[in-house]
Order: C-alpha cells, then structure tokens, then sequence
C-alpha cells in the first residue's frame, strides 16, 4: 500500500505485502465497502457510486471526517484471467447490506477457489480526526462475514527533529485503549523531548462506571439513555450499561427513557476501578387531565367550520398526541384531527362543514409518553350539535305574518291613494255636465 500527499510525495509505503490462504471451497463473486456504522456515534455516513467514475466513501463522526474516493478495482484470477476490471464509468449496482454503512456488487465472474491478484485505486480527499474509517472486502455468495475477520495490524514510528535534534519513538500501536469518549478529552499523549532524545506515551488517568437500569418493579429496562457529561449510550436487553476510559474526577449521571420519570445521581470516578451505579425509574402511571371543553361558534350553519377547545395538562412525562374524534349523524365510523398546542394548555382541532340538519358528536382524548390516555366526552353523552338552516323552521311562521303584515299596509296604503284620486274625477265631470 502507498500513500501519497496532495503534492504527490509517498509518505506511507508498505512495500509489497503477500497474503496466503486457503481459498478452496471460497469462490469470490462480491467487493464490498464499510464505513462506520456505530449508531450511538451520530455517525453521517454514505457509500455511493458517483457517475464522474468512482465509488464515494463517506464518513463523519464528532470526533472527525472521511472521504475517500475508489477506482480503477481489477480481479486477476489464476487460469481465468481478469474477472474484474471496473473503472467505474457505469453504475455497478450496489446493493446495500445495512442502510448507508455496508453495501457490495457483483463481479462479473467468480474466483472458483483460484488464487487472485485484487487491485483498486483509493484517493483520500478528506480526513480529519481519528474516528472515521473504511474496509473493503472480497466476500463467497454462500458464506457469511466472520464474526472476528482477520486484520493486519500496523505499527507507526514517530520522529521529532528540529535543529539537528531528534527524538524517535518506535512501535506505536493505535489499539482500542486510545479510543476516547470525550472528543475534548485524550486518554494518551506522545512525548518526544529533541533536547533529551526521550520518547514515550503519557496515560490519561480513567475509570469505568457501570450498572443496570430497572423500572419500579424490578425488571430491566432496554434501551434507556444513560448520559455522563455529554456522552450517551443505551442499555442493552438486560438494562446494563456501560462506560470507559472516563477521566478520574467528579460527575452527574442520568438515566432516562420515555415514559419514566428520570433519575440523576452524583459520582466519582476513581483510577482504574469500575464504578457500579444503578439506577431505579419510575414508570408514569397518571393520565393526562383534559378540561374545559368548548366550540366556536356555539350556533353552527351549513359549511362553516367548527373550532374546538380544551385544556389539556400532563404532570408526568409529557403530552405526546391530543386528538379531536367526531362522528356524523350518530355513525359508528370516528374521525380523527390531531389538535394545535396554541399555547400553556389550551390545544385546538377543526371540524370541517357540513350542510344543513347534519348532526356531529365529538370527544377530545389526550395520550402521554407513558402510554397513559384520558378521554373527554362530556361524561358519556359527548358533545353535539346541529347544523341549523339559513332560515329555522320555528322562525318560518313569524316570517310569515310579518310577510302578511307588510302585504297587508301596502295594499291599504294603495288604497288610500286612490279614492281621493277617483273622487276627484267625479267632482270634474260633475262640473262640467252642469
């Protein structure tokens, strides 16, 4: 493997390296690529084919930043030839095997058991910090990745010069115990001193602390967050948690899950020991409490929209839903509109339109983290309304008469108009015969 800088200078060559095994009954048909993939480490993460001709590699954690490009993949099989030759122009058809973190594609032949040469390009375009990194793989369509594959570990030889002094220290191993929890936090530290020559690794002084989660019953709890100044990690099926490599000194720890009322504690970590803490939750068994149920407007006509209101609180974990449920016309069928946090404790949900005589129940349910859930329905009878008509039919008969009324004076005022007008006519032709 040779690693080269921007400039084109290698500042990493591990010369030729030969590795024998056994390839029968292993017939090789798969190349694959793996980022990491460590949920709890936030970690961004994406492997994809890039139509420019390469396969991209992604991977950012809080700790650093990766990508690294791959290319130019050959497979040279004894007595068969080249079974891959892959410049990447077209899209090999990944197939992802977890989501975004692993994903591999056919060769175009399989090795059958023959000794191979494999062959690719790698171009590092970003790397940062120390967490992120990349495998590939050459996998057989029947077998299974081992759960322990083989790796090849290297050592480092870091060298200090400057004015013709020198420190040099041989044989660093970047094993787990390097691994830090705290991105600000380094558990070790090379030492180099040019003006003595002396070279080591200066150990951060740590502890561990750990424990099992239980609910107020005594049963483990699954999945609970466990949090130590901004480090999380959930407890396994058993409830257990556990944490390393914390630098010795004072801490709060707290464990929480939905649907439990969290719990805190006070620790200390001391060198080299494992802090055993446990941690009891308890679980929110008290439902939400819904008041105050009311409608605009109280007087509904056809095709106008209803707003519904109500208090709604919860003194445990927490609200997670409150639904507005209404039937039509005494109907078996409830539809549902999740209700708008307007603000405190006052939620509001609309009912659309209907026409005219249409008959609409409804409730008001609210449900907490817990699972817990209250109903209002207005102690069993829910809450109703009709929809009236433009004109209701016990204002018709008053419409009526005023009708009545009005045709009645204005028949009589047409009257009164016209007898003065006939009289006066017969006054003239009275005149006028004499």
């Amino acid at each position: 493997m040779i690693v080269k800088n921007q400039n084109g200078e290698v500042i990493w060559d591990t010369q030729e390296l030969e590795i024998k095994a056994k390839m029968q009954p292993y017939s090789l048909n798969q190349f694959g690529f793996e980022v990491r993939k460590w949920d709890p480490w936030h970690v961004t993460k994406s492997i994809t084919w890039v139509p420019e001709g390469y396969i991209k590699l992604y991977d950012k954690i809080y700790r650093g930043e990766a990508e690294l490009h791959v290319d130019n993949a050959t497979v040279y099989v004894k007595g068969i030839g080249y079974i891959e030759n892959n410049d990447y122009s077209s899209d090999p058809g990944l197939i992802p095997i977890e989501e975004d973190g692993e994903g591999y594609y056919l060769l175009q032949q399989e090795t059958s058991g023959n000794s191979f040469m494999w062959e690719f390009d790698a171009k590092i375009i970003t790397l940062s910090g120390d967490g992120p990194f990349f495998s590939f793989w050459l996998k057989d369509k029947e077998a299974d990745m081992p759960i322990n594959p083989y790796k090849i570990e290297y050592t480092y030889t870091v060298i200090a010069l400057k004015n013709g002094k020198n420190a040099t220290l041989h044989g660093l191993n970047l094993d787990k115990s390097w691994l830090r929890q705290f991105s600000n936090v380094p558990l070790k530290t090379v030492v180099l001193n040019i003006d003595t020559g002396e070279a080591y690794i200066e150990g951060k002084i740590t502890g561990s602390v750990a424990g099992i989660v239980y609910d107020d019953l005594g049963n483990p709890i699954e999945n609970a967050v466990v949090t130590l100044n901004g480090y999380t990690v959930t407890t396994n099926l058993t409830g257990w948690y556990l944490l390393t490599n914390i630098p010795t000194g004072n801490y709060t720890i707290k464990a929480s899950k939905q649907g439990y009322y969290p719990q805190t504690k006070s620790i200390q970590i001391l060198e080299n020991q494992t802090l055993l803490v446990n941690f009891t939750l308890s679980k929110d068994r008290e439902a939400p409490i819904i008041k105050q149920v009311y409608r605009e407007p109280e007087n509904v006509e056809p095709n106008q929209v209803v707003k519904v209101f109500a208090e709604v609180s919860d003194e445990g974990t927490g609200l997670t839903a409150v639904i507005l449920s209404y039937s039509i016309n005494g109907g078996i069928v409830w539809h549902n509109v999740t209700m708008k946090h307007l603000s405190g404790i006052i939620y509001m949900g609309e009912i659309p339109g209907f026409p005219a005589g249409t008959t609409v129940s409804y409730k008001v349910i609210a449900y907490d983290y817990a699972g817990n859930f209250a109903i209002e329905d207005n102690m069993g009878n829910l809450y109703t309304y009709t929809i009236i008509s433009e004109f209701p039919t016990m204002l018709m008969p008053l419409i009526l008469i005023t009708l009545i009324l009005v045709g009645l004076v204005t028949i009589f005022i047409i009257k009164n108009k016209i007898m003065p007008i006939n009289e006066e006519r017969s006054t003239m032709r009275a005149s006028t015969s004499r």
